[in-house]
C-alpha cells in the first residue's frame, strides 16, 4: 500500500510541474534563427504573458529603426528556427510584405502563412516567393523587396511574437531572362500597356451593357494613347463581355496588364478587345503613397493606399476633389432601399452608418460629404437585403 501510494505522489508531483511549466516562465525563451550558415537578428515581444496584454510597436517598425543591414537571400533558401529552451506548444509562422518604415502595404488577405516542420528540435520552412509579389507597382524589375516574417509562439495562455526582416530580390535570375524577353515580343502596334485597379469583381451592368476597370498607362503607352485618342491621365478600360475579363485576377490589387484596344467611344472610354496580366510594363509614372490614417489631403491621386483601400478615381474640379476607392469597409447602420426605376442611377440602397463607424471611411482634412453609403441594383448588396426588407439595421 505505500508503495501505491509513494507511486502516486510521484505522479502527482509530476503532473503539478508539467502543468505549471508552461506558465512560470518569467520571460519568452531565446531562440537561433539559421539561414544558411548566416544567423540572423531578430526581436521579441510579448503578446500575453502571466495574464497580462502587451500593447506595443509593431514588430518590424521596430526593426526597421535599429537594424540598418538587412541581408539579403534568394527564394529557395531554407530556415531553420530552434529555441534554446522550452520549445512552444504552438508556433506559427507568417510572410508579410512591408514598406522601408515597416508597414504593411498589402491587406491581411495577403498575408502568406507558411507551412513549417518541425526536424531534429528544429522548426524548418523555405523561403518562396510571395504571391503578391506581382501585384502592384510596388514590386519592379530587380527590385528587392522586404519580407517581415512573424512567428507566433505560444505556451498555453502565454504567447510571444518574434520578428525578423530580410530582402529577396523580386523575380529570379529566370523570371528576369524571361521578363527581358518578353519586352522584345510585345507589339506596341497592337497592345498598349499599363496597371489597372480592381477589386476583382467583374459583371457587365445590364442597363448600359458594359462595365469599367481604371486604367493607368505607362509612359510610353501614354504617348501611344495621346496621339491616338486623345490625352488623360486616367482612362477607363470598358469591357461587354464576362469572356473578356475571365484572366483577370478575382483579389483587389494593382496589376501589370497589356490591351488591345477595339475604339474608344463616345464618352472617352477605351473599348478593349482584348487584355491580358504581363511582368512586361514600360516606365511607371506614379507608384502610389500610402497613408498612415483615413485623413486624406487634396494632394491625394491614383493608386495611393489608405487601410486597405486603393484610390481608383480622383477628380479635381473648382477647388474640389472627388475621390473614389477599391476595396471593402465594414460598416453597421440603417439601411434602405428606393426600387424606383426611373431614378437616374435605377432602384438603389442607402446606407446611414453609425458613429462609430465612421472612422473606417476616408475624408479630406478631416471632412466628409456625407454619412451615407448607397449601392446600385448592379450590386449583389441591394438583391441581398431587397429579399430581406427594404427597411432595416445590419
Amino acid at each position: 500500500m505505500r508503495k501505491s501510494k509513494l507511486l502516486f505522489a510521484v505522479i502527482l508531483m509530476t503532473l503539478v510541474l508539467v502543468g505549471c511549466s508552461s506558465n512560470s516562465m518569467k520571460e519568452p525563451p531565446e531562440l537561433v534563427i539559421n539561414i544558411g550558415d548566416k544567423v540572423i537578428e531578430y526581436i521579441s515581444a510579448k503578446n500575453k504573458w502571466n495574464g497580462s496584454i502587451y500593447d506595443r510597436e509593431d514588430t518590424f517598425v521596430t526593426i526597421l529603426k535599429e537594424q540598418k543591414d538587412i541581408p539579403v537571400f534568394e527564394n529557395d533558401s531554407i530556415v531553420e528556427i530552434s529555441f534554446k529552451s522550452n520549445p512552444p506548444g504552438k508556433f506559427t509562422v507568417s510572410d508579410i510584405l512591408i514598406d522601408k518604415n515597416g508597414r504593411q502595404i498589402y491587406t491581411d488577405k495577403e498575408i502568406k502563412n507558411i507551412p513549417v516542420e518541425l526536424v531534429d528540435s528544429k522548426y524548418v520552412f523555405e523561403i518562396e516567393n510571395h504571391f503578391a509579389s506581382a501585384l502592384s507597382s510596388y514590386n519592379e524589375p530587380n527590385k528587392q523587396e522586404l519580407r517581415g516574417f512573424r512567428m507566433i509562439a505560444s505556451w498555453g495562455e502565454n504567447e510571444c511574437e518574434y520578428a525578423f526582416v530580410i530582402k529577396t530580390d523580386s523575380k529570379d535570375e529566370e523570371e528576369q531572362n524571361e521578363h527581358e524577353t518578353s519586352v522584345n515580343v510585345i507589339d506596341r502596334s497592337e497592345y498598349i500597356t499599363g496597371e489597372i485597379i480592381t477589386e476583382g469583381n467583374y459583371r457587365v451592368i445590364e442597363e448600359i451593357g458594359k462595365n469599367f476597370i481604371t486604367f493607368i498607362p505607362d509612359k510610353e503607352s501614354l504617348e501611344i494613347i495621346k496621339a491616338k485618342y486623345g490625352g488623360k491621365q486616367q482612362y477607363e478600360l470598358a469591357y461587354d463581355s464576362l469572356d473578356k475579363v475571365t484572366e483577370l485576377p478575382d483579389e483587389l490589387g494593382i496589376y501589370k496588364v497589356k490591351v488591345k484596344i477595339k475604339n474608344i467611344d463616345e464618352y472617352g472610354y477605351l473599348i478593349i478587345e482584348d487584355i491580358m496580366l504581363t511582368d512586361t510594363i514600360g516606365t511607371i509614372l506614379y507608384e502610389g503613397k500610402v497613408y498612415e490614417g483615413n485623413d486624406l489631403d487634396d494632394m491625394v491621386e491614383l493608386k495611393d493606399r489608405v487601410n486597405g483601400l486603393i484610390v481608383d478615381h480622383v477628380v479635381k474640379n473648382n477647388g474640389g476633389v472627388v475621390v473614389g476607392f477599391a476595396g471593402e469597409i465594414e460598416s453597421e447602420g440603417f439601411y434602405f432601399i428606393d426600387p424606383n426605376e426611373s431614378s437616374m442611377y435605377g432602384p438603389t440602397g442607402f446606407i446611414f452608418v453609425d458613429e462609430k463607424y465612421l472612422k473606417n471611411f476616408p475624408t479630406i482634412y478631416g471632412e466628409r460629404t456625407n454619412s451615407s453609403v448607397w449601392f446600385s441594383k448592379t450590386n449583389e448588396l441591394y438583391d441581398e437585403l431587397t429579399n430581406n426588407s427594404l427597411f432595416g439595421k445590419g
